[in-house]
């Protein structure tokens, strides 16, 4: 049994992080939100993958490395629909959500013990510096995962009640910066060439391996301090507890020999298939990968968005301020806004006495002997 020092730690993540791989096959996982908390202890075999229990709140419903987005697909579907037939012969209620329980100010471990959400797993890419390229792919995963969230945002509730979020699931995750140990400097310009072959931008200066390593061992665990913080303190940890810390952590993009992108809540019925669809796409497909990047590569730069103050806002030009939602790259946080009621408007002098002497006369058409002032309406008698 080997004692690490924090270097050592850093290797050891680093050299388990990614694997180049030409992007192709696509794993799909779900999470089922149980009521009551009785998830099934045994891990089942399914169709084609598993159902696994992470907590006894939450079911995990995962499938196989699949040849193609509609391969893995169909297969998730079948395991959704036997997923469902064991947690009926149980009496368990799958909700509709991604959490209802948890408080946005709640600890960061229980984002992966109460709430339910979608991962997807597609190869890490190439060891190039294409749209493929495995630099590239870290880089645009990161930046795509802050429009996800907002976009399939499901957890607006704390035990019924508005939680001030869309999210209360991404809200756990709102101190994380986007790209994680790297200026947006370092990012080079987006560049969509008329064909393929002409090339995409320039060379990342970023090592994936090396930055999900510091990301991993600055997480927090259980007890509030990371990883890091422990191994300075003296903490003799072993490989077996780096690896157990490894598969707590739950960032919205992490290197597990693949790439997994965890910014999706659950969906509703069957819109857990459009995310993983998306997510493929604009990840494995080169164009449509150089395009997602040139229109969010400027989220990088965002600042994380803080919760425990007064609510961010947005401001438009002569426009005053606007109630802040799901702003683009960002979940920012809502809040009621009164209303001020609108003056009445006080009527004039003339509307009070129209308003007195009733409706107006229709105006007859001025004819050949049109005398000015014998069409007028009649205001109170008075011409």
């Amino acid at each position: 049994m080997t004692i690490l020092t924090e270097q050592a730690a850093e290797d050891f993540v680093a050299a388990r992080a990614l694997a180049p791989g030409r992007p192709g096959f696509v794993g799909v996982a779900v999470d089922l939100l149980l009521d009551p908390e009785s998830a099934p202890s045994a891990r089942r075999p399914l169709r084609h993958g598993f159902l696994d229990a992470r907590s006894p709140r939450v079911a995990v419903v995962s499938g196989p490395p699949s040849p193609g987005i509609e391969i893995a697909l169909r297969r998730m579907s079948d395991d959704l629909a036997a997923a469902t037939r064991v947690t009926d012969q149980q009496g368990l209620t799958v909700l509709p959500f991604a959490t209802d329980t948890v408080h946005p100010d709640s600890p960061a471990h229980a984002y992966g013990t109460a709430t339910a959400g979608l991962r997807v797993g597609l190869e890490a890419g190439l060891d190039e510096d294409g749209p493929l390229g495995l630099r590239r792919r870290w880089v645009l995963a990161h930046t795509l995962a802050p429009v996800l969230a907002a976009a399939f945002a499901n957890a607006p509730l704390t035990h019924g009640r508005p939680s001030g979020w869309r999210s209360v699931r991404q809200a756990l995750r709102r101190d994380l910066p986007v790209l994680p140990g790297h200026a947006v400097a370092a990012l080079p310009a987006p560049r969509v060439p008329g064909h393929v072959t002409e090339g995409f931008g320039a060379r990342f200066a970023i090592d994936p391996r090396t930055s999900w390593a510091a990301a991993a061992l600055d997480a927090p665990t259980v007890t509030g301090r990371s990883l890091r913080d422990r191994l300075r303190a003296g903490a003799r940890l072993t490989e077996s507890d780096l690896l157990r810390h490894l598969t707590a952590v739950r960032p919205p993009v992490a290197a597990r020999g693949h790439l997994e992108i965890d910014a999706v809540d659950r969906q509703p019925g069957h819109g857990w298939r459009l995310p993983a669809a998306m997510i493929t796409a604009l990840l494995d497909d080169p164009r449509a990968a150089e395009e997602a990047y040139a229109a969010t590569v400027h989220l990088a730069g965002e600042p994380p968005v803080v919760g425990a103050g007064r609510p961010r806002r947005a401001h438009r030009p002569g426009a005053g301020r606007r109630r802040a939602g799901l702003l683009p790259g960002r979940l920012r946080q809502l809040r009621p806004q009164r209303r001020r009621p609108r003056a009445a408007r006080r009527p004039g002098r003339l509307h009070r006495r129209v308003r007195q002497s009733g409706p107006l006369p229709r105006r007859r058409p001025a004819g050949p002997h049109h005398r000015p002032g014998l069409n007028r309406p009649r205001l109170n008698g008075r011409f």
